[in-house]
């Protein structure tokens, strides 16, 4: 929770633009709720696959660290001491660069967090829907409507049960 502190701190020392802002964004998200809400969850998406993606690196970093420390000949020299490399990123504070030990991982990471962006764009696009139509809904096509009997059939409900009274009317002349 320490790491929190500084976080805590400036928001309690500038609560009232805190929830000003708060407030005119919602305002604004409300407004414009059709294009906001979407992009919203667009930008949640991303966030989700760049967390993951930044802990699966920085698991790999720590698994790689250890991993060459503990199968270096130099780890069975005279006095037994292991010679990890100490490679580590960190977990929470990712924006501060000079935690990352191999200095490269950031730039690995930035790497990966465009092509992450750039796949999320090309498979996942941004889908805004259509504004709805305020009023009557415009009449329907005959192909389209819902009353029909059986897909494919030219005839309606109604124009097949007139058929079937018509075919019994013929049945009762022979």
């Amino acid at each position: 929770m320490d790491t929190f502190t500084p976080l805590i701190d400036h928001v309690k020392a500038h609560q009232g633009a805190y929830i000003g802002g708060g407030i005119l964004a919602l305002v604004i998200i409300v407004v414009t709720r059709r294009f906001a809400i979407p992009i919203l969850f667009k930008l949640f998406e991303v966030a989700a696959y760049l967390y993951v993606m930044h802990v699966v690196v920085a698991t790999f970093i720590r698994l790689v660290s250890w991993f060459k420390g503990e199968t270096s000949i130099r780890a069975y020299s005279e006095t037994g001491e292991v010679l990890a490399p100490g490679w580590s990123t960190p977990y929470i504070e990712f924006w501060d660069t000079s935690q990352y030990d191999p200095r490269w991982v950031v730039y690995l990471e930035l790497v990966l967090a465009v092509v992450i962006i750039g796949l999320v764009w090309r498979f996942r696009p941004l889908f805004i829907a259509p504004k709805k139509q305020k009023g009557p809904p415009p009449p329907s096509d005959k192909r389209k409507d819902p009353d029909r009997f059986m897909s494919g059939s030219p005839l309606s409900k109604t124009a097949f049960d007139q058929s079937v009274a018509n075919q019994k009317k013929r049945k009762g002349r022979r």
